[in-house]
């Protein structure tokens, strides 16, 4: 009768170990590949208001709310954006009338703000993470003055 005999052979240990270990390095690598298109996502987003705000920074398109949101969509498609314009005195400053003088005697500044959002999905829905982040981006620029 022959005997069983665990400390002889190692036939197959490779392999266990692997069977164990593959999973959790997939988890991983699909983890690292989700992050990787939420922040690509993200920078598109911000990247987005930029084009937006760019746009109407321009002197003559200040006002052209509609093209600011245009060229934030040719950045990228199923965004909900937001563009504005308005006047301070000083940057950062709060808002003002167009037609006001600041204090200093000198004409209020005009700027363009351009929001942008979009709702990322994760691809696989991970204990304690929200399975859709809600992404945003903001970008303000001044007006260019016409000479």
């Amino acid at each position: 009768m022959s005997r069983l005999s665990f400390s002889g052979s190692e036939d197959g240990a490779a392999l266990l170990e692997f069977a164990c270990v593959l999973p959790l390095f997939v988890l991983l690598l699909v983890g690292v590949v989700d992050y990787s298109l939420q922040i690509q996502q993200r920078m598109h987003v911000t990247e987005a208001a930029a084009i937006g705000a760019a746009y109407g920074s321009v002197a003559g398109n200040e006002q052209n709310t509609a093209g600011m949101r245009t060229a934030a969509l040719t950045e990228m498609a199923g965004l909900t954006v937001t563009a504005t314009a308005f006047w301070t005195c000083s940057v950062g400053g709060a808002h003002v009338s167009s037609s006001s003088a600041c204090a200093d005697g000198t004409l209020p500044m005009q700027w363009v703000e351009v929001d942008t959002s979009a709702t990322l999905n994760t691809l696989l829905a991970f204990p304690g993470i929200a399975t859709q982040q809600e992404l945003h981006g903001v970008a303000v620029r001044r007006v260019a003055r016409r000479s």
